[in-house]
């Protein structure tokens, strides 16, 4: 069985028949329900909407072509000379050597990344995700096998029918819990500061 609860339509209570104990006969009625155990599974799903902080990284995006320099070495290759040292008087030279061609620049088209951003940003986003949280009560209720008057056999039984048997002042108080526990937890994630307690710092001490 399945109840809208009337406070707020996104809590559904779900009720279901999880034990059932019988008395084997009773005036000539065979298993006779005496005990249910009833199990109350309440849910609420609302979307929370917030701010927060992302980092977003480059993405690439295609390729385009750049013209670069490169260094060619002239063939054959000539290897750079070697500074030689000279002393004189006690003072240690490097000998100037005399200029020597080993390479020409030339320029050249490559192909490179492109990217939506130059570089990682920091940035403020809009998230909406769905909350989801549940409570559940289980209770055991005794009936009375005195003077039945409409016996249903036990093969003919439904839940609903033994779940109609349940007066609803045994099954309004667990509702009511289970919705008032439900809302607290969604208000904790709509309004956080409502719930936010603990020592804090002495205003006038701060500096």
């Amino acid at each position: 069985m399945l109840l809208t609860s009337d406070q707020d339509s996104s809590i559904q209570h779900k009720l279901n028949i999880t034990n059932i104990y019988t008395t084997g006969d009773v005036d000539g009625n065979l298993n006779v329900v005496h005990e249910a155990v009833l199990r109350i599974n309440s849910t609420i799903s609302f979307d929370h909407t917030y701010t927060k902080t992302e980092t977003r990284y480059p993405v690439e995006t295609g390729t385009e072509t750049k013209v670069v320099e490169e260094t060619v070495f002239d063939d054959p290759y000539i290897a750079p000379p070697v500074p030689q040292s000279v002393t004189e008087d006690g003072v240690v030279y490097y000998e100037a050597s005399e200029r020597i061609r080993y390479a020409s620049i030339v320029e050249k088209e490559i192909e490179v990344p492109t990217y939506d951003i130059p570089e990682r940003i920091e940035e403020e986003v809009t998230v909406t995700e769905t909350k989801e949280f549940a409570e559940t009560k289980s209770f055991s209720v005794e009936f009375s096998t005195e003077n039945i008057e409409n016996f249903i056999s036990f093969d003919q039984l439904t839940e609903d029918t033994i779940i109609g048997w349940i007066p609803d002042s045994s099954i309004n108080p667990y509702l009511s819990e289970n919705t008032q526990n439900l809302l607290k937890s969604k208000d904790k994630v709509l309004n956080p500061l409502k719930h936010t307690k603990g020592e804090v710092t002495l205003p006038w001490s701060i500096e």
